[in-house]
């Protein structure tokens, strides 16, 4: 009764190659169909560059997919993804573009993890191998939670 799965790529924000996963609808019908954009992981990318891959891959798949209704769209992810959901809806450059958000598993604040994860390193690997004491800057520029008011 599922779909099959199928691949697409894209041109990323570093002009490489960038590969997404799509699910059609199991009955291709005559009218447009919603998308639940799912966010995964970028390992050590707490910047800028998954933001741009994300919103170019949004719009390869509005531009390839057709029967695709890009006003009943929803972004949600875990982890990573997760924060990465934080990250887009406090973004007015891309948080329009979503009727909702689910962040489940994921990163408020970034400060916050270093003190409730069960991993320590994983936080210091990813931002840049260094703590938060030893580089505040490099936890606050990417932090979801200054971001609130947008």
């Amino acid at each position: 009764m599922s779909s099959s799965l199928e691949t697409f790529s894209f041109i990323g924000a570093n002009n490489e190659t960038v590969w997404g996963w799509h699910i059609p609808p199991i009955k291709r019908i005559n009218q447009k169909a919603p998308l639940t954009f799912l966010i995964h992981v970028f390992k050590q990318q707490y910047e800028t560059l998954p933001y741009q891959n994300l919103e170019l891959g949004l719009n390869a798949a509005l531009n390839l997919f057709n029967y695709i209704d890009g006003n009943r769209a929803i972004a949600l992810g875990a982890s990573y993804g997760g924060y990465m959901i934080d990250w887009i809806a406090g973004h007015t450059q891309m948080n329009q573009r979503f009727q909702a958000f689910v962040n489940y598993h994921g990163i408020f604040d970034v400060r916050q993890m270093v003190y409730s994860t069960d991993e320590l390193w994983f936080i210091e690997y990813d931002i840049g191998q260094f703590t938060q004491y030893e580089n505040p800057q490099a936890y606050e520029i990417f932090n979801p939670i200054n971001y609130i008011s947008d």
